[in-house]
């Protein structure tokens, strides 16, 4: 990588370090791009060589989440209760880090309108839909019910931890993804 190539990374993770620093300390909503460039080294002009606004950051502090995401696990389920924990613990993983899970508590709609925005959430949603069509398991569901499963599992896994962590509840995130997976296995079961 050459110098300008490795400058050009260096000055985009160094805008999205610190408006994370400042959605979580001011919140989404109370921080201007404005305060984003006076955190940096950068000039205000420089800002937009990167980023068109504060809903691009947001894009791609989703998009650095996604990168986490890894569903090997779930290809080798036996259950749709192994399906489903597999599925959705890598996401309570990656969300329960940090500055994942700072953002979730301080700025919790901008992450949910950023996160259910962003088009990489689409192919993992795709792969999940694909993955539970393969799978034996779900081969009783109907046509229309795979990919509301899919929307079901993966909103109601965000929104799980988000109020999990506002309300200060203390669940783990193996409480959360088994309580998820269990609810679901029930539904499907019964």
């Amino acid at each position: 990588m050459g110098k300008r190539a490795a400058n050009k990374l260096r000055n985009e993770q160094e805008i999205v370090d610190k408006a994370i620093q400042l959605f979580i300390s001011k919140g989404a909503e109370a921080t201007k791009i404005s305060d984003i460039v006076a955190e940096t080294n950068l000039a205000f002009g420089t800002f937009y060589n990167y980023f068109r606004s504060k809903s691009e950051i947001w894009d791609r502090i989703i998009s650095d989440l996604f990168k986490t995401l890894v569903y090997q696990e779930r290809l080798k389920a036996t259950s749709i209760f192994d399906f489903i924990y597999t599925s959705i613990y890598p996401i309570m993983c990656a969300v329960d880090t940090s500055p994942y899970r700072e953002l979730i508590v301080a700025a919790p709609s901008a992450f949910r309108d950023a996160y259910f925005r962003n088009k990489k959430l689409y192919v993992h949603l795709d792969i999940f839909e694909h993955d539970m069509r393969a799978h034996p398991a779900f081969e009783h569901l109907a046509e229309h019910e795979y990919k509301l499963s899919v929307y079901a599992v993966v909103g109601l896994c965000l929104e799980t931890f988000i109020q999990s962590r506002q309300r200060k509840d203390g669940f783990s995130i193996e409480q959360i993804t088994h309580y998820i997976a269990s609810m679901y296995e029930r539904g499907l079961s019964g």
